[in-house]
């Protein structure tokens, strides 16, 4: 039985773990509970008439550092503290919360937290099995435990294969990393040599250059890795434990000499256990695929995207798992998958740190194999803090399917309060590519790449597929969602994708929420491209609200006033730039991209245009340093990080922004005028109007509104008595 929300029940409820409601996950199929779930949930009450929730005014601030944010990765997860802004914004507790493109499942954790019944959609079996990770308490101290329990035996079985000897004090020591390089042949030399010995090439379009001077080009590559560093930590009488560093051409000869060892040792392991198990779950890449770049590379099948030994420790750990009771098993599965991309050879070994690179899928030139045990170790940390918030929170009604939301029949319609949804981003993220090893070790089913709303040509996934799925979706939605009530939809991507966005939501019915501000989602920590700071990395996740009109509304005739906007879409472009930095000089790239997107998409006219050019043509840009402190200036670095780029509007273009603000205020001043002169005419007796009277008609009348406030401007035409 699930435990509705009980504002009363204090924290009584929080010392135990709640109790999840039968059936509501159903693996990688459709889940037939979804239509008992809804009508159980569902409420006939009318929306009231006085339903208008604001929409927010200035770009959220967000931060990823949340417990259940980090249990468990997964591409364009959006942080918590923003979804959950939105939700208590547009719903009350015990609405119905759906997103029909749920991924990881922040959406229905965020509705589960705020007391709101909830339902997660998604076509991967990896997201809906990872969303229902992250919405299902699970006592934290008996999973660590079990956890733990495992890892020990599993470091009884396999530790072995991670000891060398210290140089220091010649006892015991952990490997923690080895660094594997690809081996190029030079063309000259026929010499082969890892990329990471060969020195830095004059030609930037070299990989490296080998000792005879020859330059190393990709075409040079052998797809064959061999180990060039081994990283260690002392477990003898070494103090402070640090981690040392060998090479074979390291300048501490008892280094190098110990290097050979493990050299020899390490490629004897990989040799000994290079044929999988009969449990490992094996399957080849795709011969044509958009973000796996590994075929490139010699991958073809996916046992050789791990070492040989870290892929027998994953064998056998799944193994163990599997031997566990339900739900036990289920915790664990969530433990094993949130780690297993960890123990692959997908992170970059570079100075400054590693890490895989996130949105694709390929083993670097210079990779890093990381010690599994460690890897596990702190897995075992971040899920443990995760399901100590998951066993406080205060609703656990959830219904979740792993579908395609372009047939949504089980869902009856005007049934839900509220939409949040992060659709993907058209050719940005491919979920079908990246989701592969979660799925191939889960067992679950990789048969939905043709229904994925991406686009992906190397897939024959066209503009026109991704329009089409994203049109049969969004029609579903409207009509379960409940007529007054709003769907938030949070998008990044570029100016051809939002137009056709624009274009079907309003086909289908929805109305943007008429406000005149961009909203976005700015995440505190900034992803690998943002701190470059490309020129053409502009965009942030813009969220746009748009409302279900009630049937009254429905059938209401489109009139035509006569003051529709004639001027051309670069025109409005360039106005709009105009406008916002007339009123905010100095705000950055990004920040005018999402209100021009906004403003367009809002009014129904976006097109596809080169923002750079348009942005160029009126404003120009300062390089303003970053500061260290008060008096220290940031360092350069290659990211370009120590200089903030801040835009103005050129001299040429003041001009013009001033006439265009002075004409705004001109249009409005004669319609007030136009309402004084009504006004006195039908109250004869009268010798003014009262300014309330006046405000009440601006907020209706003028569409286009100047920047300054009616009390600033009023007095410039029309005279101002005290009564």
């Amino acid at each position: 039985m699930a435990r509705k929300y009980d504002p009363q029940a204090g924290s009584l409820f929080k010392k135990e773990v709640p109790e999840m409601p039968e059936g509501y996950y159903s693996g990688d199929k459709p889940n037939s509970t979804l239509r008992n779930f809804v009508t159980s949930h569902m409420t006939t009450i009318p929306v009231p008439d006085n339903y208008s929730p604001a929409p927010y005014l200035s770009t959220i601030k967000a931060s990823k550092a949340h417990a259940v944010y980090n249990m468990h990765a997964y591409p364009s997860k959006k942080p918590f503290d923003a979804v959950q802004a939105y939700i208590m914004n547009f719903t009350s507790q015990g609405n119905l919360v759906l997103d029909p493109f749920c991924g990881s499942g922040g959406t229905l954790y965020c509705s589960l937290q705020t007391g709101r019944a909830t339902i997660g959609i998604d076509l991967s079996p990896a997201a809906t099995f990872i969303a229902k990770g992250l919405c299902t308490p699970y006592d934290a101290e008996r999973f660590q435990t079990k956890a733990e329990s495992l890892l020990t035996k599993l470091e009884g079985e396999f530790g072995a294969f991670y000891i060398t000897k210290c140089a220091i004090c010649g006892g015991n020591a952990e490997i923690s990393t080895i660094a594997w390089s690809m081996v190029f042949r030079c063309p000259k030399c026929l010499n082969c040599t890892p990329l990471y010995e060969s020195s830095d090439a004059e030609d930037s379009k070299a990989k490296g250059m080998c000792s005879c001077g020859q330059s190393l080009k990709a075409k040079d590559k052998t797809n064959k890795w061999l180990p060039v560093r081994v990283e260690y930590r002392c477990l003898g009488t070494c103090k402070g434990r640090l981690t040392h560093r060998r090479t074979a051409n390291g300048p501490n000869q008892k280094e190098a000499d110990l290097f050979k060892q493990d050299y020899d040792r390490i490629l004897s392991l990989e040799a000994e256990h290079a044929i999988p198990s009969s449990n490992f779950p094996e399957f080849d890449f795709p011969e044509r695929a958009r973000v796996q770049v590994l075929r490139p590379r010699g991958i073809i099948h996916h046992s050789q995207v791990y070492s040989s030994r870290n892929r027998a420790v994953a064998e056998r750990l799944w193994q163990i798992i599997m031997e566990q009771p339900s739900p036990t098993r289920d915790v664990l599965q969530l433990w094993f998958s949130s780690s297993i991309l960890s123990l692959t050879l997908f992170e970059r070994d570079r100075e400054g740190g590693g890490g895989n690179q996130s949105g694709t899928m390929y083993i670097p030139y210079n990779c890093k194999d990381r010690n599994p045990f460690n890897s596990l170790r702190t897995k075992i940390s971040h899920i443990r803090k995760g399901l100590e918030m998951l066993s406080q929170i205060p609703c656990t009604d959830i219904c979740i399917s792993t579908q395609d939301s372009s047939n949504l029949n089980a869902i009856p319609s005007d049934s839900i309060d509220y939409v949040f949804t992060d659709p993907p981003y058209a050719d940005k993220v491919q979920y079908w590519e990246l989701n592969c090893i979660w799925e191939a070790w889960l067992g679950l089913d990789r048969e939905w790449s043709q229904r994925e709303a991406v686009v992906n040509l190397q897939r024959g996934l066209t503009e026109d597929h991704w329009a089409a799925l994203f049109a049969e979706c969004f029609r579903e939605i409207y009509r379960v969602l409940k007529p007054g009530r709003f769907l938030s939809l949070c998008f990044h991507g570029g100016d051809l994708y939002w137009t056709l966005l624009q274009d079907i939501l309003c086909e289908i019915g929805f109305q943007p929420d008429g406000s005149v501000q961009s909203v976005a989602i700015d995440s505190v920590q900034k992803s690998f491209k943002q701190l470059r700071r490309k020129e053409a990395n502009v965009r942030k996740d813009l969220v746009i609200n748009f409302r279900k009109p009630k049937i009254e509304e429905v059938s209401a005739a489109i009139t035509i006033t006569g003051e529709e906007d004639k001027r051309t879409f670069n025109e409005k472009v360039c106005n709009i730039i105009r406008d916002y930095l007339s009123a905010n000089p100095g705000i950055t790239k990004d920040r005018i991209y999402d209100e021009v997107v906004s403003r367009m998409v809002r009014s129904g006219q976006m097109e596809a245009h080169d923002f750079n050019e348009l942005l160029q043509t009126v404003a120009e840009e300062v390089k303003t340093p970053v500061m260290k402190n008060l008096f220290e200036k940031k360092e350069p670095d290659l990211f370009g990080t120590h200089e903030v780029g801040r835009w103005y509007l050129k001299e040429t273009e003041l001009v013009i922004a001033d006439a265009a603000e002075n004409a705004r205020e001109d249009l409005a001043a004669e319609k007030i005028g136009a309402f004084i002169k009504g006004f006195l005419k039908k109250h004869a007796g009268d010798e003014g109007v009262h300014y309330s009277d006046l405000f009440e008609h601006y907020i209706y009348a003028v569409k286009d509104k100047p920047r300054r406030q009616l009390t600033e401007f009023l007095p410039d035409y029309f005279y101002k008595t005290d009564l």
